[in-house]
């Protein structure tokens, strides 16, 4: 198991572990951050082998509606920017 620092969050990554003693550690590190979280603006998530602090409101879906308001307001201005036709979103767990 490792630990893993992203852009905007930090995880615990235990896919490689042995998975009844990874999940077990899992639960409890998913206990203990919220305990030690609470009332702070950070969710903590488990996923398929990890689990992960990040900053509420801030998930992919978040990102990708901003990603495709960007490319709206571009196009509104006149910037050189092709209309989306088709936006392809898939992900095997909630993260």
């Amino acid at each position: 198991a490792y630990m893993q620092k992203k852009c905007s969050s930090m995880s615990w990554n235990f896919s490689s572990a042995d998975p009844e003693f990874g999940a077990l550690q899992a639960r409890e590190l998913q206990y203990q951050l919220q305990a030690a979280l609470e009332g702070a603006p950070v969710v903590v998530r488990v996923g398929k082998g990890y689990v992960e602090a990040c900053p509420k409101g801030i998930d992919k879906g978040v990102m990708a509606e901003r990603f495709v308001g960007l490319v709206a307001d571009a196009a509104r201005r006149g910037r050189p920017a092709e209309p989306l036709q088709f936006v392809l979103c898939v992900g095997d767990d909630s993260s």
